[in-house]
Parts: C-alpha cells; sequence; structure tokens
C-alpha cells in the first residue's frame, strides 16, 4: 500500500482546456493540412513525365508524421499532466531552424524573375515555416494547470524556464530583501516527503535484506550439520559453535539499491551529460574550419561569422545541457540523504540488544552525518565516471587524428595514470575504513565522557581522559595526513599530465620529422584537445576519492542495516475474555 500511494504522489491530474492548448493545437492542425497539400503538390506539378525525385516525395511526408506525432504527443501530455514538453518544444524549434535555408531559397526565387513561378509552393512553405515559428514561441508558455491539482511550483513551468531555473529567481530576491521564512520556501512534492520515499526504500531493500537472511540461515545449518557430524555426541556444544563462528555472505549493497530506486534518473543524466562531452569536441572541429577559412583568400566573410556563431551555440547548448543533468543528480542526492537518514533512524529503534551493544551511539550518529552525505556527494558526480573515461578516449582519437603518430607519447603518458589510481584507491580506501574506525571510537569515547562528567570531576579524572582522547585523535589525525600525501601526488599527476602530454607531442611532432610543420591551425586545435583533456584530468582525482569514500561508507551502512533486528512475534499478545458472573 505504501508503494502504491508512492507512485500516486507522483502523477498529476489532466489539465484544463485552456486558450494556449487550443491555439497550439489549431496552428498544429493548419501545419498538418499544409504539409498535406505539399505532398500532394508535387505530384499535382508532375506534368513533364520525368521522374519525381524520392526527396520531394519523402520530405513531405516526413513533414506530415512528424506533426501528426506532435499533435498526438499534445494530447497525450494533457492527459498526463505535462504542462510543457521538452521533446515537442525541440522538435519545433529544429523544425524551424533547419526551416531557414529552405526559407532564404524560397525568398530568393521569388525576388529573382527569372526563376520559373512555384507560387503554390512557396507560399504553402512561407506558412508551413511562420507556423512552426509560432508553434516555438507558444511552447515557450507551459499550459495551465487546474488550481486544485496540488503540483509544486517546479511542475507548473515551461521547459525554458525549467532549463533557465527561472522560476527559482525570486526566492534569491526575497532573501536579498529580508530573512527568508519558512512561508517564502517552496511546498515540496509529495513523491520528495520522507514517507513516499521510505515506501519507495521498503519496496528495494526488504526483499533483498529477505533473501540475504535466507541465504545466512541456509549457510547456519549447512554448517551446523558439519560440526554434529564431525563431533559425533556433541550435538550442543557443535551447534553453540556454529552459531558464533557462523560464515555469513556478504550483505547487500546500500548503493545498488539506491540505484535501483533512482534509476531513470541516473541513466538520464549520465545520457545527458555523455551527450554533452560529445557536443564539446565539436568546438575544435569548427575552429580548424574556421582557421582554413581565415587562411583561405577565397574565404567568405559570412561562412566566419557561422563558424563563430556555431561555436557559441555549442558552448551555452553544452552549458546547458550539464547544467540540467547536475540538477538532476543534486535532487537525486537529496533524496538519497533523506532516504537513508530516515531507514537509519527507523533501523536504530529497532536493533535488538546484541546489535545494540556493538553499535555505538556515535556510531549512528557518524552514519547519519558522514557517511550519508559522502554518498550524497558521490551522487552528484556519478555520471562522471561515464562521461570522463569519454572525454579522454575522444580527446586521445582527435589528437591521433590532428598530430598523427606524434600523439602516441602523450597516449603513453595517459596510460600512466591508470596503474596509479588502481594502487593509490586501494591505500585510500584502507586508510579511510581506519579513519572511520577511529573517529566512531572517538564520539563514543566522548559521549561517555560527557555521560560520566560527574564521577570523572569527582576523582579528578580530567586529565587522563583527555589524554585517552587526545592519542585517538592523534591516530586519526596520522591517517588522515598519509591520506593527504596521497591525495596531493594525485592532483599533482592530474594537473601535470595535461602538460606533459602537450610538451611530449608537440616535440615529438617536430623532431620526428622535418616535413612536420606546426602551423596555426595544427597548433591552435591541438590546444584545443588538450585543454578539452585537462579538465576530465583533473576530475579524476576527485573521482578517485569520491569513490574511496562511497565505498567505504557503502560498507558501513549495509552492516549497519543487516544487523539483528527486535523480534515483533517474541511476545505474544492476546486477548483474553473474562467471564464475569453477577
Amino acid at each position: 500500500m505504501q508503494a502504491q500511494r508512492s507512485r500516486k504522489a507522483n502523477r498529476f491530474l489532466s489539465l484544463p482546456l485552456s486558450p494556449l492548448f487550443l491555439v497550439k493545437v489549431v496552428i498544429a492542425g493548419i501545419l498538418l493540412i499544409d504539409g498535406i497539400f505539399i505532398f500532394t503538390r508535387y505530384f499535382a506539378d508532375k506534368s513533364d513525365g520525368l521522374p519525381t525525385p524520392a526527396v520531394n516525395i519523402v520530405y513531405p511526408l516526413f513533414l506530415i508524421i512528424t506533426v501528426a506525432g506532435l499533435l498526438l504527443g499534445h494530447f497525450v501530455c494533457r492527459q498526463a499532466g505535462i504542462v510543457s514538453s521538452g521533446i515537442i518544444f525541440n522538435t519545433w524549434l529544429l523544425l524551424m531552424l533547419c526551416g531557414c535555408p529552405e526559407l532564404y531559397e524560397w525568398i530568393q526565387k521569388s525576388t529573382d524573375d527569372s526563376q520559373p513561378s512555384s507560387n503554390g509552393r512557396s507560399t504553402a512553405f512561407f506558412i508551413w515555416w511562420f507556423g512552426c515559428f509560432v508553434e516555438t514561441i507558444l511552447f515557450c508558455f507551459a499550459d495551465r494547470r487546474d488550481e486544485k491539482d496540488p503540483a509544486v511550483e517546479e511542475h507548473r513551468i515551461s521547459f525554458l524556464n525549467h532549463i533557465f531555473l527561472w522560476w527559482f529567481t525570486k526566492l534569491p530576491l526575497i532573501g536579498y530583501k529580508r530573512n527568508l521564512e519558512v512561508k517564502d520556501m517552496f511546498p515540496l512534492h509529495e513523491g520528495n516527503k520522507c514517507d513516499a520515499l521510505e515506501a519507495l526504500w521498503d519496496r528495494y531493500w526488504v526483499p533483498t535484506v529477505e533473501k540475504y537472511k535466507k541465504k545466512r540461515r541456509d549457510m547456519l545449518i549447512e554448517q551446523s550439520c558439519q560440526n554434529i557430524k564431525s563431533m559425533g555426541n556433541g550435538l550442543h556444544n557443535g551447534l553453540k559453535v556454529s552459531e558464533k563462528n557462523a560464515l555469513k555472505p556478504l550483505p547487500p549493497s546500500v548503493l545498488y539499491n539506491i540505484f535501483k530506486m533512482f534509476k531513470f534518473e541516473f541513466i538520464t543524466a549520465m545520457v545527458i551529460k555523455v551527450v554533452a562531452d560529445v557536443i564539446s569536441f565539436l568546438n575544435p572541429m569548427l575552429l580548424s574550419e574556421l582557421l582554413t577559412n581565415i587562411s583561405d583568400p577565397n574565404g567568405k566573410l559570412w561562412h566566419g561569422l557561422m563558424f563563430g556563431v556555431l561555436m557559441f551555440c555549442v558552448s551555452e547548448l553544452k552549458s546547458f545541457m550539464i547544467n540540467h543533468s547536475m540538477v538532476i543528480l543534486f535532487r537525486v542526492g537529496i533524496k538519497l540523504q533523506s532516504t537513508l537518514t530516515a531507514a537509519i533512524y527507523r533501523k536504530t529503534l529497532k536493533l535488538s540488544n546484541i546489535s545494540r551493544k556493538n553499535k555505538s551511539v556515535g556510531e549512528i550518529v557518524n552514519l547519519m552525518a558522514i557517511d550519508v552525505e559522502k554518498l550524497q556527494l558521490t551522487t552528484a558526480m556519478c555520471h562522471n565516471f561515464v562521461s570522463t573515461p569519454v572525454q579522454i578516449t575522444l580527446s586521445m582519437i582527435f589528437l591521433l587524428r590532428t598530430l598523427g603518430l606524434s600523439a602516441l607519447p602523450g597516449v603513453f603518458i595517459t596510460s600512466l595514470y591508470v596503474p596509479y589510481t588502481i594502487l593509490t584507491s586501494q591505500f585510500l580506501r584502507d586508510w579511510m575504513a581506519i579513519q572511520m574506525k577511529l573517529k566512531d571510537e572517538r564520539t563514543k569515547m566522548c559521549n561517555e565522557i560527557l555521560n560520566g562528567i560527574r564521577v570523572i570531576k569527582l576523582y579528578a579524572w580530567e586529565i587522563p581522559m583527555l589524554e585517552l582522547v587526545e592519542k585517538i585523535r592523534k591516530k586519526e589525525l596520522t591517517t588522515l595526513l598519509k591520506s593527504s600525501f596521497v591525495k596531493m601526488t594525485v592532483d599533482i599527476f592530474n594537473w601535470s599530465i595535461p602538460f606533459l602530454v602537450a610538451l611530449s607531442s608537440f616535440a615529438t611532432f617536430v623532431f620526428t620529422n622535418p616535413n612536420n610543420v606546426l602551423t596555426p591551425q595544427i597548433a591552435f586545435v591541438s590546444l584545443a584537445l588538450f585543454n578539452q583533456l585537462r579538465f576530465p584530468m583533473m576530475l579524476m582525482g576527485m573521482l578517485i576519492n569520491h569513490t574511496v569514500d562511497a565505498i567505504v561508507s557503502n560498507k558501513r551502512l549495509k552492516e549497519f542495516f543487516v544487523a539483528e533486528e527486535l523480534e515483533e512475534d517474541a511476545v505474544k499478545r492476546e486477548s483474553l475474555l473474562v467471564e464475569t458472573i453477577e
């Protein structure tokens, strides 16, 4: 029931009919009729007996199918309660932009008297392009939602508003004028509240834990039988030893269940980030074409302007896509923090006496305050686990394409980074585990000192207790110092790799062959590719640190979540019917 309630919380009421919705539908219907007219016009103009080119049939047919799909998608969005669709908006925008060259061609034909007249087809295309332009403007605004629909502000805005985050502007403005209050905050969507997130967590975690417990019982029974057979009549002792020293299966992973909970958000953010990284490699290609046009005496001015505008558009598009993926992952990180904090608190209330003996208050507080936060920070960077190798690989491929075999020394230097990162990550993971244990021990000791502060004051044990805490703290600082030195070497290696790759590649290119000339085109394009390589290499060190933190925190959390709980059926509660004799 809780999972069903969580799914219903993410649904919206269907949108009411509004003038904006009707105008969008009417214009789309006009464009559909216009596309059918263009399609039939080619057959009507076929009077010379020559075969009709396939493009004259496929092109208008493609327009008809596209507009029909957009019209259908608009009705589906209304039924699903979606006020603005990014797919529909981007499709109208692409239809308008891709129609600009044809619009320019039809305008030239209309003003040129030497060209044969085709008033019907030109008028039909002018109607088509103007309709696409109007639809693009209309879809910049969101449809009106029913006032009874409890949707939050973020679900009432248009796609462009969502991309530019303009809806959030009024909150910083209020904070600039005065102190923010609770009533100034945006209402929270039902799907983001702890009740819905806990239900979603139970939906994936409870079956996983049940499988773990069943596997653990089976292993315990198997080991008990082996001990019984080997000890003969020592049945009781054999059973006790098996329970104490029984091998346990690996606990289920918390990160894997979190991924299953928010898999669509993770996959969407990763795809957007990878596409943005691939798009960013268009800039070196456009730069190469721009330099070629500049060096050509017959190069046209509008070609250079076009390449410059395209480079700007590519950079802006990449920025929007990366920001959108970051917004998705930060939202998932907040959900993760709420889910795990609530799950830890609920698990704490169910711990058995044996588990409470092994789990101190300080350790539980560290799980909520530190381990959950580390997983949240790792979530915000998880898309880089896919995009960083893609960027490095594409940079090396384009460098090989630009510099030839002279880029191989750079590839070799980059490949040295892989074993180095694997080695350092192992050291960091071990030291991080030791550091967290020391932190738990220090927190536990501080809590015990605070609880027994009267006894400590009575017997004047302040100095021994202080020395005991400082001893644990020194061990913790020693571990932190070791980790910091290793992280520093990783960062130095990350910062120096792009420079070493550029130096080795350019030196090899110039000195290996006297015919190789380092022209401005080769130099600037290669530098642009080296600049593309610099960011993922610098990011690699941060990924290693966050990965180590996530592995350690995941291990601590899953051991806590599979701890023994109180048996709810240990106490039988029966209602006794007492017959009274009057």
